[in-house]
């Protein structure tokens, strides 16, 4: 089974990420049932404007095996930055990264998303990564 099928990713890059430094709302995965970050981030459709996200996961999943997944933003003029994932059944999300990095949970569902700190307040363009 192809990780890029287990994960779904929202990646929050302009201007109203100030609102949800520490973090965004869970539910804007883009999962089903969810909205995605264009709820809150209304200057561009989904999967437009000139910023680059860039998810590496494993090419596999083997159920019971552990994983490391980075998230890679960049974008030209922005100085603050976020995401949101969750996995939909398939396995935990452990955070490894306390500092830049937190875990919420809605009911049974799971959410990685940054922390204050790892919103990288005043790094101007990215990248900016988060494992």
């Amino acid at each position: 089974m192809k990780i890029s099928a287990i994960v779904l990713i929202s990646a929050s890059l302009p201007l109203a990420l100030l609102a949800y430094s520490g973090g965004p709302p869970n539910g804007y995965t883009g999962a089903p049932n969810e909205d995605n970050c264009t709820a809150c981030h209304s200057s561009y459709p989904l999967n437009s404007g000139d910023g680059n996200m860039l998810l590496t996961t494993p090419e596999t999943y083997v159920p019971g095996e552990t994983y490391s997944l980075t998230i890679s933003l960049t974008d030209a003029g922005q100085q603050r930055w976020g995401f949101e994932l969750t996995s939909l059944g398939i396995g935990d999300i452990t955070v490894t990264d306390p500092t830049n990095t937190q875990l919420s949970t809605s009911g049974d569902i799971s959410y990685l998303k940054q922390t204050q700190t790892g919103s990288a307040a005043g790094t101007p363009d990215g990248p900016i990564v988060w494992s």
